[in-house]
């Protein structure tokens, strides 16, 4: 159904129409005599291959965009041979009727163009709220707007409130399918760093978005404005309150909370290193995988920190280069493939932790922490992965926050790909990160 929204409101209803009928005109005729007409069928095997190709994954129509230019093609070649076929059935001034039909075409393109689109109130008053609600909070800073669904137009909201349109997938045109957006959606990682989630959802008017959500991530969100049409469709903007102290601190205030003096990692600043050498047991590891690691170069890690071939580290990964950068102790890894490195530190287990790293890349980079988790006799028990984060060239400070299950103990553990600088890693303790 997404897919046949888009096709006939993307492409315009009458070229859709038009390019459908082109095409069962084409394999009907006699053509092939014709110059265009290898040229043409390409084009509608290629509308066909993107038709099929993408049915399966359209989320929202918008998708459906790549054929408006093969169905303009189509849609110009049946008003090329429109007369022909007039004439063929004794239709009076059949190139009359052609122009007619074109220049009606031209006007209702315009038209649809130039509409006056509707005005929605609900989309400023739901602006509104956002702003006194902020104000009264006293946010001044990283409230974040989650949209579920398509609200039917743009917001007006203050640099305080970052707005984020979550992957979605859409039924009826305008419905969140909330089951597949939840499926993706980090919460705990989002209230580290956001005081206030604001929950925009467009749902029908008996939807159930709070309590699937409620279901789904334990929190209970508020409802603080409400908006339904003439089409029983709702738009509702729920609220959720961060608990984490992280998200409700001024810059200064999260540095102070982020002293070195509160890190549980062994050498999280990376300002002592080891050499690591080619004859060690891991390094021999890596070079019967055919990884080359200690090419023309020292080797160096950070001290209390070792690398896990057991994760990342496949097979012919090279080139792979680690060193740390001495002038601002930073750990500088390039790797095509993920490789990985863990503190040896651990720590205890069902408390919640915040992870907090400063991290950059040049090329596209990748950095995902995870932490590994034993039994109170140091044996294995799983891998917790967290929020996966893709890094650009502008360093940010990065907060995940994790929790250990009771009678657990964890080993921080960083996965990289590409070419990633990161430096000053913490983990903070429970007392210090939950308000």
């Amino acid at each position: 159904m997404t897919f046949l929204s888009g096709f006939f409101l993307v492409n315009f209803l009458p070229f859709a129409l038009i390019t459908l009928v082109g095409i069962l005109l084409f394999f009907r005729g006699n053509y092939k005599q014709e110059k265009w007409y290898y040229p043409l069928l390409f084009i509608i095997v290629v509308l066909t291959v993107i038709s099929l190709w993408r049915i399966p994954l359209l989320r929202d129509r918008r998708y459906a965009m790549p054929i408006i230019v093969p169905g303009i093609v189509i849609s110009s070649f049946v008003l090329v041979i429109l007369p022909g076929i007039l004439n063929k059935f004794k239709v009076s001034h059949a190139n009359a009727t052609t122009r007619v039909l074109i220049i009606v075409l031209l006007i209702a393109c315009v038209v649809k163009t130039m509409r006056v689109q509707e005005n929605k109130d609900y989309l400023h008053d739901i602006s509104e709220v956002i702003k006194s609600d902020c104000q009264k909070n006293n946010i001044k800073r990283n409230a974040i707007l989650l949209v579920f669904g398509n609200p039917g137009g743009r917001f007006n909201l203050d640099n305080n409130v970052e707005e984020i349109n979550v992957t979605n997938r859409h039924y009826n045109n305008h419905f969140a399918d909330v089951e597949f957006q939840f499926a993706n959606l980090e919460t705990e990682y989002l209230k580290a760093s956001h005081p206030l989630l604001y929950l925009l959802c467009v749902e029908p008017e008996s939807g159930n978005f709070a309590a699937a959500w409620k279901n789904k991530f334990i929190d209970n969100p508020e409802l603080v404005f409400e908006y339904i049409n003439r089409k029983q469709i709702a738009y509702r903007l729920y609220r959720v309150i961060s608990e984490y102290k992280s998200a409700w601190l001024t810059s200064d205030e999260l540095e102070h909370l982020l002293a070195n003096e509160n890190n549980l990692l062994q050498n999280g600043d990376f300002k002592r290193k080891y050499r690591i050498l080619p004859q060690d047991n891991i390094s021999k590891i890596l070079q019967e995988r055919g990884i080359k690691l200690f090419e023309n170069t020292e080797v160096y890690l950070p001290e209390g920190w070792v690398i896990n071939p057991g994760h990342g580290w496949a097979a012919n990964c090279s080139p792979v280069s680690i060193k740390i950068i001495e002038k601002n102790n930073t750990l500088n890894v390039q790797s095509k493939d993920m490789i990985s490195i863990y503190s040896q530190g651990a720590l205890d287990g069902s408390k919640t932790y915040l992870i907090a790293a400063y991290a950059s890349s040049e090329s596209a980079g990748c950095f995902m922490p995870s932490v590994y988790t034993y039994d109170e006799n140091d044996k294995y028990i799983r891998t917790i992965n967290l929020k996966g984060i893709e890094l650009s060239n502008k360093g940010n400070r990065y907060l995940i926050p994790f929790t250990l299950g009771n009678r657990e103990k964890g080993r921080l553990a960083l996965l990289f790909s590409g070419d990633v600088n990161i430096r000053n890693v913490m983990v903070i303790p429970a007392e210090m990160v939950k308000k």
